[in-house]
């Protein structure tokens, strides 16, 4: 197991590059696990960071008796883990949303309205498969792909009225404000998550797995008896073409976890970790 330390002004840090995966489990208000473990996604890396706030005061006796206490404050915890991949089922709790899924077109065209502006991007918030046509609401006028617009993953690129005209367009669309068009084709199937709709959920987690670091090949697991995951810490990034998930939570105190363990010692609150090394 690699563990890397940072010390800071009563600040420490370590983390595991891992091979593993991360599981969740939902907690009630009272703390108590009410869902099976479900698996969240593959872990690339882990971290734990501690903090623990102290304040520093004299005594209240003078000379050479004098002594100065140092008092806690506060502590706390936050994991950060770096996903290589994870299920949108999943990702809705760490966002604080809803999910919903769109079937796919079926053999019949689909007709969405769209409201577009020239000389720029007009997004329908569907993935496309094939569009047929781009019409106006009227139905009247039919628009032409490549002189009027062109049909991105999910938008439609509308031209400049100049660029239009230069490249020939019968018709000019969106000459000089918005314009609602129909645009029918076909569409995929679809998954969206609705964020910051909904409380976030307070979540028990454990992650298993080896470490990678040089050649150790140390089996090890991790068990955060309480954390909640924070929706502004979510990060898509991009490694070598593939997707990357960065989450952070804050670890919490579990009140619910009581007694001592075989070695005679109390169980902590906020986790604990097992390794053969």
């Amino acid at each position: 197991m690699a563990i890397n330390y940072n010390y800071g002004a009563d600040k420490q840090a370590f983390g595991w590059k891992t091979n593993g995966a991360l599981h969740y489990a939902i907690k009630d208000a009272n703390g108590n696990r009410i869902t099976a473990f479900k698996s969240w996604g593959y872990i690339q890396a882990v971290q734990l960071a501690f903090d623990v706030q102290t304040i520093e005061q004299q005594a209240s006796l003078f000379g050479p008796l004098s002594e100065v206490d140092s008092d806690e404050l506060s502590r706390s915890a936050t994991l950060t883990l770096t996903l290589t991949s994870a299920q949108a089922e999943n990702l809705k709790t760490v966002l604080m949303g809803e999910l919903n899924t769109i079937a796919a077109t079926g053999a019949v065209d689909e007709v969405i309205n769209v409201e577009v502006f020239s000389d720029g991007s007009n997004p329908f918030n569907r993935i496309v498969k094939e569009i047929t046509s781009v019409k106006s609401s009227d139905g009247l006028i039919t628009y032409e792909e490549g002189k009027n617009y062109v049909i991105t993953q999910s938008a439609i690129y509308v031209f400049s009225a100049a660029e239009q005209t230069e490249k020939g367009a019968l018709e000019i669309l969106a000459e000089t404000a918005k314009e609602t068009v129909k645009v029918a084709g076909k569409f995929e199937k679809q998954m969206n998550i609705e964020g910051f709709t909904t409380s976030g959920a307070t979540l028990e987690l454990y992650f298993e797995g080896q470490s990678t670091a040089k050649s150790q090949k140390a089996p090890f697991f991790v068990r955060i008896h309480k954390a909640k995951f924070n929706p502004t810490n979510f990060d898509i990034l991009s490694d070598q073409g593939y997707g990357q998930f960065s989450l952070s939570a804050k670890v919490l105190a579990d009140a619910n976890v009581q007694g001592v363990n075989e070695a005679g010692q109390q169980y902590s609150q906020f986790f604990f970790m097992g390794t053969t090394r």
